[in-house]
């Protein structure tokens, strides 16, 4: 459910954000809220892109900082917010540069990710979208959220 609406799971709709330059997207039925961006507390010796945990509502949610796992520059701003989703692991949030809006591709439109398949972050890289809206054409960049975090590694950190 996001924002009390029922949540199709076939749906073909993504939510656009940035980080850089580049607009990246995320199935909406994975989106749980997205937050105006808070320090989390830090973990010690974490991975350097696990920038710590916050509590959602009683609840421990790791927070990725996207950009330092992807090999981008850090920085904050007005717009930087954390998008919490839900995976098959747990719930984690990730740090983008800014939340652009929802996107509605359709299947024509999703063409798989290009010449990755011998790159450690291939299946982090799911597919690409390409949206024509009038005379504009928006390339999006679908990630795969699912091994972000293994499962074993959420656990540990929301049982602390």
């Amino acid at each position: 459910m996001l924002g009390g609406q029922p949540v199709d799971t076939d749906s073909n709709e993504y939510l656009a954000f940035r980080l850089g330059s580049q607009e990246y997207g995320v199935g909406i039925q994975q989106v749980q809220e997205i937050r105006s961006y808070e320090r989390p507390n830090r973990i010690l010796r974490a991975p350097v892109f696990l920038s710590g945990v916050l509590n959602l509502r009683s609840t421990i949610v790791p927070i990725v900082d996207l950009r330092i796992r992807l090999g981008l520059p850090t920085t904050f701003n007005s717009r930087t917010v954390i998008v919490v989703l839900n995976l098959s692991s747990g719930t984690v949030g990730v740090v983008v540069d800014a939340v652009s809006d929802v996107l509605e591709l359709r299947p024509d439109e999703i063409q798989p990710m290009p010449g990755l398949n011998d790159s450690p972050d291939a299946r982090l890289f799911e597919s690409m979208g390409c949206s024509h809206q009038g005379d504009t054409e928006r390339t999006l960049v679908i990630l795969n959220f699912q091994d972000l975090l293994p499962r074993d590694t959420v656990q540990s950190i929301t049982a602390r």
